[in-house]
């Protein structure tokens, strides 16, 4: 009876083998795409099993470093203090995206934003629409308080929207996975960027920031934001985040704020999976899935990352630093 079991067992592992598991956690803006990506690839191989989970850039960079996660997510570039702790870490770039603006339909129908409009609103030195009309004339169809909307978790999307904000003197509040916003009622905090879609939606006079797949549907009111490089006003697309990465580019973690390149949105970005090149180098199904991610008949198809929100890095400088990347892990 006891040999039967074992040979029913033997034939079973045979025809069903055990999954080899990846498990990836971080960024909130990437999550929607790694989960995609891992859906398509255990399709495709039903010996891989894939786990995507949240909690932000910060955790997913930690939970790398810490061999907790075999793949973090992030949607900001490494830090020194990140290097310094983790000196095997690596970036690699996967996909483009864009930090958008968005309002509350209330607000206006359409809006045009300089980055001094988005210090004095997100810094809270103006208090109301009737303000930024004044000081910046423009016209603002809501009236009363502005509802700032932020997110309170360590955040690469605040890491990033804040750095472009400090490229601005008149910028006084730093720049970081978190920022010390002011503490006021006017203030709403939310975790992730759906929590902060959600206030802004829910808020007649709110506007805040998110990542471009999040501003998709037509429910806010998406801001052009002003090129100070071209002298552009430029709406957030795959188009335009897409124009930004064909900047000269030496390494990957540059940042493609303001492009010099005409049609460029000025507060894109790269987004990245964060790995421990040391740690994964022995862990074959890993890389094979990080290289599908990054082949232009794989992961990188057009119809795949936009699908989701996203833009490929396909036909970019990143694409071919990532690739090189890579190929030195597999060694």
């Amino acid at each position: 009876m006891i040999i039967a079991l074992d040979l029913a067992l033997i034939i079973f592992l045979a025809i069903n083998p055990p999954r080899r598991k990846i498990t990836i956690a971080g960024s909130s803006t990437v999550f929607p795409l790694a989960q995609m990506w891992g859906d398509i690839y255990m399709e495709i191989n039903a010996d891989v099993s894939i786990e995507v989970t949240g909690g932000g850039s910060g955790l997913g960079i930690l939970a790398a470093g810490e061999h907790t996660v075999d793949i973090g997510m992030s949607s900001h570039p490494l830090e020194d203090y990140h290097r310094s702790k983790y000196p095997n870490l690596v970036e690699i770039p996967i996909a483009l995206d864009g930090v958008s603006v968005v309002a509350n339909k209330n607000v206006n129908k359409s809006l045009k934003l300089t980055r001094k409009m988005l210090v004095a609103i997100f810094s809270g030195k103006v208090k109301t629409w009737e303000d930024v009309e004044r000081l910046f004339g423009v016209h603002i169809e809501a009236s009363g308080e502005i509802i700032v909307c932020v997110r309170a978790d360590k955040s690469g999307t605040t890491d990033v929207f804040s750095k472009w904000l400090s490229m601005d003197p008149e910028w006084s509040l730093g720049s970081g996975e978190v920022v010390s916003w002011p503490k006021v009622d006017r203030f709403i905090s939310g975790n992730g960027n759906q929590e902060v879609l959600i206030n802004v939606k829910n808020n007649p006079n709110a506007i805040g920031y998110v990542s471009f797949a999040y501003a998709r549907g037509g429910e806010v009111v998406i801001a052009k934001i002003l090129n100070p490089s071209t002298g552009e006003y430029v709406s957030p697309s795959a188009y335009t985040i897409k124009k930004a990465a064909q900047k000269p580019i030496s390494h990957v973690g540059e940042s493609l704020f303001d492009a010099e390149v005409s049609g460029a949105y000025p507060i894109s970005r790269t987004l990245y999976f964060i790995v421990d090149g040391g740690y994964i180098a022995s862990k074959e199904h890993v890389i094979k899935f990080i290289q599908w991610v990054l082949d232009r008949d794989g992961g990188q198809k057009s119809e795949i990352v936009r699908g989701v929100g996203y833009v490929e890095i396909e036909g970019t400088l990143l694409h071919e630093l990532a690739l090189t990347i890579v190929s030195k892990i597999a060694g």
